[in-house]
């Protein structure tokens, strides 16, 4: 059930008077990256709640929205495979990777302008003009478009930024004390390796295959 894995254990108004989920809970880090002009921070989140049914006026309980469905039991909503914007994002990464720089730019702004509505916080050439800064602007993009929907670890996997990114990760935030809290995570080099299905490396037989550490 999708429509619900992710909305608060209480429900939502209007939508949901069965219990949520809350499979996940949304990072501030997450949260804080999304411009208030980018059209997709309301479709992802929902940063005021209150309980179902109740009189109490809304309070800071954000929440991941983006799956959210008038029919909860039965929505219909498909888990994201693979969309149209990862398509681009993809093409754009594999133009820049040999040298179509103009190329992978338009794949890149076209889903930056779905994202925006418009074309003004589109980026320029001068904004990815280092394989370093480009990949930055890709990441942002992919963790922007395909938040929640089981990208942003390989991602950050395959272009060896996993144990950076994830040695800070800010939750908790306050509104009123315009404060969060940092937790510091020690990823182990294990940690970036599914392991093998056992019954695959009985499988293969004579030690073709080893279990991967951890």
């Amino acid at each position: 059930r999708l429509s619900l894995d992710f909305l608060p254990y209480q429900g939502v108004e209007g939508f949901s008077g069965s219990a949520g989920g809350e499979l996940a809970l949304p990072s501030w880090s997450a949260m804080k990256i999304f411009l208030d002009e980018d059209k997709r921070k309301d479709a992802t989140f929902t940063k005021y709640w209150k309980e179902p049914g109740s009189s109490q006026p809304l309070v800071w309980r954000p929440f991941i929205s983006k799956f959210i469905s008038q029919v909860a039991q039965s929505s219909g909503l498909d888990i994201p495979v693979l969309r149209y914007a990862d398509i681009l994002l993809l093409k754009s990464e594999a133009c820049y990777r040999v040298n179509k720089v103009d190329s992978s730019l338009f794949f890149l702004n076209k889903v930056r302008t779905r994202g925006f509505e418009s074309e003004s916080h589109n980026y320029t050439l001068a904004d990815i003009s280092s394989n370093e800064t480009f990949l930055d602007k890709l990441l942002m993009e992919r963790n922007l478009e395909l938040a929640y929907e089981s990208q942003r670890r390989p991602d950050l996997i395959r272009t060896g930024r996993y144990a950076t990114v994830m040695s800070d990760v800010e939750w908790d935030y306050n509104p009123q004390t315009n404060s969060s809290q940092h937790v510091h995570i020690d990823v182990k080099p294990s940690q970036l390796l599914y392991p093998i299905p056992q019954f695959e490396i009985e499988l293969s037989g004579g030690g073709i295959l080893e279990q991967n550490p951890g």
